[in-house]
């Protein structure tokens, strides 16, 4: 369970409330307190350590497309707005942390510890971070 299996409520394409629903439940899987996982825990554990650029890190350019099809498309389902707002409260409180403890903004941004990742100083999708904030979708 990853990103690839929220592609279809990402691009805002569910329309029917009770399958929202069924997606809502599947991102709770990928929630990590930090922001959403590219891949379920369980799901990195058996790829390992090989390749994991793409298979565990918190991306700050799909969390932002979640954000903006939770906010703009659905939040008259059920339990969306919950949702929205822990994941976007966790986006800010992760990114401003590790700014504090950085300096930088990150590329990506461990599935665990938050702690950031990749290139650094890095402002290409991490600066989405600024329209969240604003709820700027």
């Amino acid at each position: 369970m990853g990103y690839i299996n929220l592609f279809p409520i990402l691009t805002g394409l569910v329309t029917n409330s009770s399958q929202v629903q069924s997606f809502v439940s599947k991102i709770q899987h990928l929630m990590t307190g930090k922001g959403l996982t590219s891949l379920r825990k369980g799901d990195r554990e058996k790829v390992g350590r090989s390749e994991n650029y793409w298979t565990g890190p918190i991306w700050m350019n799909i969390n932002y497309m979640m954000l903006r099809a939770l906010y703009t498309r659905y939040m008259d389902v059920p339990g969306v707005p919950e949702l929205y707002n822990r994941l976007r409260t966790d986006l800010i409180d992760n990114v401003h942390s590790e700014f504090l403890r950085t300096g930088k903004l990150w590329e990506n941004y461990h599935p665990d510890t938050g702690e950031g990742q990749g290139t650094a100083p890095f402002t290409g999708w991490t600066i989405l971070i600024n329209l969240i904030m604003a709820e700027t979708y």
